[in-house]
């Protein structure tokens, strides 16, 4: 999905390190890859950047992103199909400070631009890899923009919607390790890859389709059961819909979300503002009703039945679940933009998937959708093509191949839950022991949807990942922090000192309170089972 509004502002925040272009080095290995035979392509534009020279992110009205390190920049496009046109990007840092790794970048939404892979590159270049992303085979408006960032691009284009599903990144990562070749002289030592949302969706698709592609995956917050998860988007735009204004004011977002953590944020011992384990606050938003008449106050009958819908989550007429509910706690955070909102992200993911993907009718509305007679047309048009929920990854950890994933209780666009049920699925596929020497699931506290939120969420999975793929050593705990300036850290800019740091813990486990010292700080926690 998309990087959440608050970082727009961010991005807006850090404009003063976005300084004029500087003069391209030179580098004749790089100009050399403009003659690179690239197989099923071509190279369109190669360049050495040199920082502080910025990087247009392609988000609307947000400054270029600093890049903190010289690379080759190769731009090129591969057509394995007529009907294909993936544009790619790889950057290359310089030979001298090569670490002799790559990475691949995950897209988010529909994608169609680079702005998420960019955001991982920009790191990952910075310390030293190889790194690679793709637009996943279409051209899509400006993130940021709700309204051009849609599936357009799929209507009446079956091979665009295959690259977009699983095609486009692994024939990227191909591509790209061919051009590290031709630029080191050697193939990368270890190769990993990185996305949250659809990019974990995609993450999980590289580990159960192509599991030689990658050494090591960490999916955040993996869309990877698409079709269920739009269509959870779709049972909560109509919950919505329903409403007598057509929306939950923003007001009463922070009643209900004040009226959960009074119930439930002690419940693990520390009152800190959110909650560890949503699950086990049982909360009733009828506790909150209006005695009589509306309020900014209360919440009104009507109010009261949409948001029991969407803690429950989508079911059919017969009462079966089709995807998890959202937990309670951390609604005034992103269910108006995700859920509640006159105009929300869920509305257009879901209008956009059923109008362009399946029905193909650029009129069709979402009021026409019929959860029983249309999900299974759905799913027989797009489960091979889109779905990562295969939880057999026994190739995958056959060639040695680690698995870490990662999901914010907080997250108002996929539910936490999803995750969870992943990870059982592939314990119950594989048996617990062996999964356990693989994969890995952390969830974290208070976050929002990949980033963002209340509680301690900028975290180094790619180090956890390298400890366990280079050396051996699986990941225990992983220190999460919150900072004032919490999104430097994306950019890879000085984030300051700590706000509050917590460890994150192997699910089941979770962070425990020692009973003294601050709260504030992670030395204070151990990771342990309620």
């Amino acid at each position: 999905m998309k990087i959440i509004a608050k970082t727009l502002t961010m991005f807006a925040a850090l404009s003063a390190f976005s300084l004029p272009q500087q003069a391209h080095a030179a580098d004749d290995a790089c100009l050399a890859l403009k003659d690179f035979k690239l197989a099923g392509g071509r190279i369109d534009s190669v360049g050495t950047m040199t920082p502080p020279e910025p990087l247009d992110l392609g988000i609307k009205g947000v400054p270029p992103l600093p890049v903190l390190n010289t690379y080759c920049r190769v731009q090129g496009r591969l057509t394995p199909t007529p009907g294909s046109d993936i544009r790619i990007e790889v950057w290359l840092p310089p030979k001298e400070k090569w670490n002799g790794k790559f990475l691949g970048a995950g897209n988010a939404g529909y994608a169609g631009n680079f702005t998420s892979p960019y955001l991982f590159m920009g790191n990952a270049v910075g310390h030293g890899y190889a790194s690679a992303g793709t637009d996943t085979g279409h051209v899509n408006g400006q993130m940021g923009d709700r309204a051009a960032s849609g599936a357009g691009w799929a209507l009446g284009q079956p091979e665009k919607v295959i690259d977009y599903g699983n095609r486009a990144n692994h024939l990227t990562a191909a591509a790209a390790k061919s051009l590290v070749q031709a630029y080191y002289g050697n193939a990368p030592k270890y190769s990993y890859f990185q996305g949250c949302s659809n990019g974990g969706r995609e993450a999980l698709m590289e580990a159960q389709r192509y599991p030689e592609d990658y050494d090591g995956i960490i999916a955040g917050a993996p869309a990877y059961d698409w079709i269920s998860l739009v269509a959870g988007m779709a049972w909560n735009t109509l919950a919505r819909d329903a409403l007598p204004d057509g929306m939950l004011p923003v007001a009463k977002l922070t009643v209900l979300q004040n009226a959960v953590l009074e119930q439930c944020d002690a419940l693990d011992g520390v009152s800190d503002g959110w909650l560890d384990d949503p699950r086990r606050c049982a909360f009733d938003p009828g506790t909150v009703q209006c005695k009589s008449g509306d309020s900014d106050d209360c919440l009104s009958a009507a109010e009261v039945v949409a948001v029991r819908k969407i803690y429950s989550g989508p079911k059919t007429a017969a009462g079966k679940q089709i995807y998890p509910g959202f937990p309670p706690g951390s609604e005034a955070a992103q269910w108006n933009q995700w859920l509640t909102g006159a105009e929300t992200d869920a509305a257009m993911f879901s209008t956009e998937y059923f109008r362009n993907m399946v029905f193909e009718k650029p009129d069709w509305e979402l009021a026409q959708l019929n959860l029983d007679r249309d999900l299974p047309i759905a799913r027989a048009k797009h489960d091979k093509i889109m779905v990562s929920n295969n939880p057999d990854l026994r190739a995958f950890a056959k060639r040695g191949g680690k698995l870490i994933m990662y999901h914010g209780w907080g997250d108002a666009a996929i539910p936490a839950q999803s995750t969870i049920a992943y990870r059982d699925a592939v314990r119950a596929k594989l048996g617990a022991a062996e999964t356990d020497k693989f994969m890995q699931l952390y969830m974290v506290p208070g976050m929002n949807h990949c980033l963002g939120g209340p509680g301690p969420n900028d975290f180094d999975m790619i180090a956890a990942m390298e400890r366990w793929v280079e050396t051996k050593t699986p990941p225990k705990e992983i220190i999460a922090a919150k900072y004032a300036n919490e999104y430097a850290g994306l950019l890879g800019l000085p984030p300051g000192d700590p706000v509050v740091s917590r460890p994150l813990c192997p699910y089941p486990q979770v962070a425990l309170y020692k009973g003294q010292g601050s709260t504030d700080e992670a030395a204070n926690f151990s990771c342990g089972l309620r």
